[in-house]
Protein backbone atom coordinates (compact mmCIF):
# COMPACT_ATOMS: atom_id res chain seq x y z
CA UNK A 1 0.00 0.00 0.00
CA UNK A 2 1.24 3.54 -0.74
CA UNK A 3 0.67 6.26 1.85
CA UNK A 4 1.53 9.83 0.88
CA UNK A 5 4.07 8.55 -1.64
CA UNK A 6 5.68 6.06 0.75
CA UNK A 7 5.55 2.28 0.82
CA UNK A 8 3.33 1.45 3.80
CA UNK A 9 2.44 -2.00 5.08
CA UNK A 10 3.31 -4.67 7.60
CA UNK A 11 6.80 -4.16 9.08
CA UNK A 12 8.95 -5.87 11.69
CA UNK A 13 10.03 -2.53 13.25
CA UNK A 14 12.94 -4.07 15.19
CA UNK A 15 15.39 -5.44 12.60
CA UNK A 16 18.42 -5.43 14.87
CA UNK A 17 21.30 -7.92 14.83
CA UNK A 18 19.98 -9.76 17.85
CA UNK A 19 16.68 -10.36 16.04
CA UNK A 20 18.23 -12.01 12.97
CA UNK A 21 19.09 -15.70 13.24
CA UNK A 22 20.61 -18.16 10.83
CA UNK A 23 18.51 -21.21 10.01
CA UNK A 24 19.14 -24.13 7.63
CA UNK A 25 16.99 -22.25 5.10
CA UNK A 26 18.84 -18.93 5.47
CA UNK A 27 18.39 -15.86 7.65
CA UNK A 28 15.16 -15.34 9.57
CA UNK A 29 13.71 -12.63 11.77
CA UNK A 30 12.52 -13.25 15.32
CA UNK A 31 10.91 -11.03 17.98
CA UNK A 32 7.85 -9.61 16.27
CA UNK A 33 6.41 -7.83 19.32
CA UNK A 34 7.12 -4.40 17.79
CA UNK A 35 5.69 -5.38 14.41
CA UNK A 36 2.72 -3.61 12.91
CA UNK A 37 1.84 -1.33 10.05
CA UNK A 38 4.23 1.41 9.07
CA UNK A 39 6.51 2.67 6.35
CA UNK A 40 8.62 -0.23 5.11
CA UNK A 41 11.74 1.91 4.91
CA UNK A 42 11.65 2.09 8.72
CA UNK A 43 12.98 -1.48 8.74
CA UNK A 44 15.98 -0.35 6.67
CA UNK A 45 16.58 2.55 9.04
CA UNK A 46 16.44 0.18 11.98
CA UNK A 47 18.87 -2.23 10.34
CA UNK A 48 21.36 0.62 9.79
CA UNK A 49 21.14 2.20 13.22
CA UNK A 50 23.50 -0.32 14.83
CA UNK A 51 26.06 0.32 12.10
CA UNK A 52 26.33 4.11 12.38
CA UNK A 53 29.75 3.95 14.06
CA UNK A 54 31.14 1.27 11.73
CA UNK A 55 34.06 2.37 9.53
CA UNK A 56 32.45 0.45 6.64
CA UNK A 57 29.10 2.22 6.96
CA UNK A 58 28.96 3.28 3.28
CA UNK A 59 29.32 -0.26 1.86
CA UNK A 60 26.98 -1.63 4.55
CA UNK A 61 24.29 0.91 3.60
CA UNK A 62 24.87 0.28 -0.09
CA UNK A 63 24.58 -3.50 0.30
CA UNK A 64 21.44 -3.17 2.42
CA UNK A 65 19.76 -0.96 -0.18
CA UNK A 66 20.90 -3.18 -3.07
CA UNK A 67 19.56 -6.28 -1.32
CA UNK A 68 16.29 -4.56 -0.53
CA UNK A 69 15.88 -3.44 -4.15
CA UNK A 70 16.41 -7.02 -5.37
CA UNK A 71 13.32 -8.07 -3.43
CA UNK A 72 11.18 -4.94 -3.63
CA UNK A 73 11.06 -1.85 -5.83
CA UNK A 74 12.04 1.29 -3.95
CA UNK A 75 11.80 4.24 -6.36
CA UNK A 76 11.47 6.74 -3.50
CA UNK A 77 14.63 5.52 -1.75
CA UNK A 78 17.35 8.16 -1.88
CA UNK A 79 20.04 9.01 0.66
CA UNK A 80 17.97 11.71 2.39
CA UNK A 81 14.91 9.46 2.66
CA UNK A 82 17.00 6.67 4.17
CA UNK A 83 18.59 9.18 6.54
CA UNK A 84 15.09 10.21 7.65
CA UNK A 85 14.17 6.63 8.55
CA UNK A 86 17.47 6.09 10.41
CA UNK A 87 16.72 9.34 12.27
CA UNK A 88 13.22 8.14 13.14
CA UNK A 89 14.68 4.95 14.58
CA UNK A 90 17.20 7.02 16.55
CA UNK A 91 14.33 9.04 18.03
CA UNK A 92 12.46 5.84 18.89
CA UNK A 93 15.53 4.36 20.59
CA UNK A 94 16.12 7.54 22.59
CA UNK A 95 12.50 7.48 23.76
CA UNK A 96 12.72 3.76 24.56
CA UNK A 97 15.80 4.10 26.79
CA UNK A 98 14.41 7.09 28.71
CA UNK A 99 11.55 4.97 30.04
CA UNK A 100 13.68 1.89 30.82
CA UNK A 101 17.01 2.95 32.25
CA UNK A 102 18.14 5.34 34.97
CA UNK A 103 19.40 8.77 33.95
CA UNK A 104 22.93 7.66 34.84
CA UNK A 105 22.87 4.87 32.24
CA UNK A 106 25.40 5.83 29.53
CA UNK A 107 22.96 4.80 26.81
CA UNK A 108 20.82 7.83 27.71
CA UNK A 109 23.46 10.24 26.43
CA UNK A 110 24.63 8.00 23.60
CA UNK A 111 21.14 7.56 22.13
CA UNK A 112 20.36 11.28 22.47
CA UNK A 113 23.66 12.29 20.84
CA UNK A 114 23.10 9.80 18.01
CA UNK A 115 19.63 11.22 17.35
CA UNK A 116 20.98 14.78 17.33
CA UNK A 117 23.80 13.81 14.97
CA UNK A 118 21.38 12.16 12.55
CA UNK A 119 19.06 15.17 12.75
CA UNK A 120 21.99 17.35 11.66
CA UNK A 121 22.66 15.10 8.67
CA UNK A 122 19.00 15.12 7.70
CA UNK A 123 18.62 18.88 8.02
CA UNK A 124 21.66 19.52 5.84
CA UNK A 125 20.41 17.01 3.24
CA UNK A 126 23.24 14.54 3.66
CA UNK A 127 23.80 11.18 5.26
CA UNK A 128 26.45 9.58 7.49
CA UNK A 129 27.41 7.17 4.70
CA UNK A 130 27.90 9.95 2.11
CA UNK A 131 30.30 12.19 3.98
CA UNK A 132 32.76 12.09 6.85
CA UNK A 133 31.46 11.78 10.37
CA UNK A 134 30.03 15.00 11.77
CA UNK A 135 31.58 16.21 14.99
CA UNK A 136 29.84 14.76 18.02
CA UNK A 137 27.19 16.83 19.71
CA UNK A 138 28.48 18.50 22.85
CA UNK A 139 26.20 18.77 25.85
CA UNK A 140 25.36 22.31 26.86
CA UNK A 141 26.24 23.17 30.50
Amino acid sequence: MRAQGGDFGLIHADVLRENVVETPDGLALIDFDDGGFGFRLYDLGTALVQNLEEPNLAPIAGALVAGYRRARPAPDLDANTLTLFVLLRCFASAGWIVSRAPRTDPRQGLYAARALRLARYFLEGSSPWDKPQLAPIRRQP
